[in-house]
């Protein structure tokens, strides 16, 4: 099958699609398809999937061994980078020519639909101010605390006290087990924007399996301080300094259960 105008009903999960050079890729996954030409910088597609890594490598690009879905292009002039999650595809770099041209060549692969400038994606709302950027997740926010019935809680300037220690033993069983558990998880998801909770978020964590009533409150105080702070945003601006810093440090034996310390450390860029 060489046509590149396909139909998702012509297919079955078991079929092999031949591109133009002669390779064929296995189809893994059956839905909409989208990409097309655009000048914008950050592109958001929505396509068929198939195993398109061996193609990307001949493109050029190579897969970041820090994430699978990550791949890179770098030339002497340039830089593309190109993200895939199931069957969206974010695509940025420094030339808006070289990434349409890349455009052009993943369309070759499968019809494709631009759906314009990246503006939200996977729960994170995109922003640009300028030649700044800003990552919020103030509507995963917002739904979180409906979700739990917090809308309406009193925001605190906290999220925990760094003195505050939690231990399996103290006080009385919590009879949710799934509201502990998928208010934790969902906390977890926040992460990616929120570096400021991500201490209080792993403290609570750890009673996953035998959490308490104490237990509870302490994660109703960082839902309480996510209503406080429900604005903040990770900052991204142009910047020609690109020397790194980087901060650590760690506890002794804070733990009261286990007596095991605690490090953590963050990097700074520019």
């Amino acid at each position: 099958m060489s046509n590149p105008n396909i139909r998702t009903d012509e297919f079955s999960s078991n079929d092999q699609i031949q591109i133009g050079d002669g390779t064929c890729l296995k189809i893994t996954h059956i839905g909409t398809t989208s990409i097309s030409n655009s000048s914008s910088t950050f592109l958001l597609f929505k396509g068929l999937v198939f195993q398109t890594t061996e193609k990307l490598q001949h493109m050029g690009f190579v897969g970041s061994k820090a994430d699978n879905s990550l791949f890179t292009l770098h030339k002497t002039d340039f830089s593309i980078f190109l993200l895939i999650y199931v069957d969206d595809i974010i695509i940025t770099g420094t030339c808006s020519a070289e990434i349409n041209l890349v455009i052009q060549q993943l369309g070759s692969i499968f019809p494709v639909k631009d759906l314009g400038k990246l503006s939200y994606f996977l729960g994170v709302e995109v922003l640009f101010d300028g030649h700044d950027l800003y990552l919020s997740q103030r509507k995963y926010v917002a739904n979180l605390l409906q979700r739990v019935n917090m809308h309406e809680a009193k925001p605190c300037s906290t999220p925990m006290s760094t003195t505050y220690a939690l231990s399996k033993y103290d006080g009385t069983d919590f009879s949710n087990l799934q509201l502990y558990r998928s208010t934790v998880g969902a906390l977890h998801y926040l992460d990616f924007t929120r570096p400021d909770i991500a201490f209080a978020v792993h403290r609570v964590s750890k009673f996953m399996h035998q959490h308490k009533n104490i237990h509870w409150q302490a994660v109703k105080c960082i839902i309480r301080y996510l209503k406080f702070t429900v604005g903040y945003a990770l900052h991204f601006h142009n910047n020609s300094d690109h020397s790194l810093q980087g901060f650590s440090d760690a506890d002794w034996a804070a733990d009261k259960d286990d007596r095991r310390s605690v490090g953590a450390y963050c990097i700074f860029h520019g």
